[in-house]
């Protein structure tokens, strides 16, 4: 085990210099580029592709089920609704967009989780009221997009994510703050390893065994979309990589969440630090990350069906 964490590690710290390295400009940039735009730009990358990984992964463990990711609970479509209402509406300076992006997510989290919290089987309609948040506010950007006249980049680089967010001092203090939420939300989540263990056997085991399930699913609901709110203020929406990087995770070290999240944790940062190399380099233009993360997401995807990878749970 600690062999394939050195091995991911060595990976890890390898793209990581690739991504310093590689640009628009290509791989000799002057030294300012690379602190003052590759070195911010990296380090989100790997925070952001992380904090979906864990997220992912708890998710999944909690509802045992292999087709969850933190964008399924609706609060990401959310904070990308805010970001987008306040942008072409009520035009926002750049320190006010992660507090903006961040407050949509929360809200939109407190949302679902009241819909779901007025019926017995919670598991089940948190998933219904997200899926329904989804939609409307889904149906809310479409129509932003097209009342709005200004240029539609904006929005389509929060819908389908980018690592390009510009930090000035006082951004730079908002991300700190945020970074610290994140880090302590993910500590709460990995200090939940082993309820997560459990919450894979049958509801009356995981009772006997003196775990509240719903109060657990609560604790797993809020901690994860605060992270995924966080994630979507800085980056947008990013796919695909909350999905895979778990199942990823799970098949190289195993079920224990001891070991997965550490591991989605790792893999998260290294997929999307992968994903956005290509995403700056191929083209002129810069493509949004989740185009990049699709292309991986689907052929990965249906390799597992292929195989039969068991992914309605453990």
């Amino acid at each position: 085990m600690k062999k394939k964490f050195f091995i991911l590690l060595s990976a890890l710290s390898l793209v990581f210099l690739l991504s310093l390295l590689g640009g628009p400009s290509g791989f000799f940039a002057p030294i300012t580029i690379i602190r003052s735009i590759r070195l911010p730009r990296t380090i989100l990358g790997l925070l952001v592709g992380g904090m979906l990984g864990v997220s992912g992964a708890s998710l999944q463990g909690v509802f045992n089920n292999r087709l969850v990711d933190p964008y399924f609970l609706g609060s990401a479509t959310g904070g990308v609704f805010f970001l987008a209402f306040f942008s072409f509406f009520f035009p926002i300076s750049i320190f006010l967009r992660p507090l903006v992006g961040f407050a949509g997510s929360f809200i939109t989290m407190l949302v679902v989780y009241l819909l779901a919290s007025k019926f017995r089987e919670t598991e089940l309609h948190l998933v219904l009221s997200g899926i329904a948040v989804n939609f409307l506010l889904s149906g809310g950007i479409m129509l932003i997009m097209i009342l709005s006249k200004r240029p539609l980049s904006e929005i389509i680089y929060s819908i389908m994510g980018n690592l390009g967010f510009i930090f000035t001092r006082e951004s730079i203090f908002v991300g700190i703050v945020f970074l610290f939420i994140a880090l302590g939300a993910g500590t709460l989540l990995f200090l939940k390893h082993r309820e997560l263990d459990i919450a894979s056997f049958e509801k009356e085991t995981v009772k006997t065994l003196g775990i509240d399930f719903r109060k657990l699913l609560t604790q797993i609901f809020f901690l994860t979309s605060i992270i995924t709110g966080i994630s979507v203020s800085f980056a947008g929406s990013i796919s695909f990589v909350g999905l895979i990087v778990p199942q990823i995770s799970r098949v190289l070290f195993g079920e224990r969440h001891i070991n997965v999240l550490p591991a989605s944790f790792l893999l998260g940062g290294l997929v999307l630090l992968l994903s956005d190399i290509p995403a700056r380099m191929l083209f002129p233009f810069e493509l949004p990350l989740s185009v990049v993360t699709s292309f991986i997401g689907v052929p990965f995807f249906i390799y597992i069906m292929r195989k039969g990878y068991e992914i309605s749970g453990t």
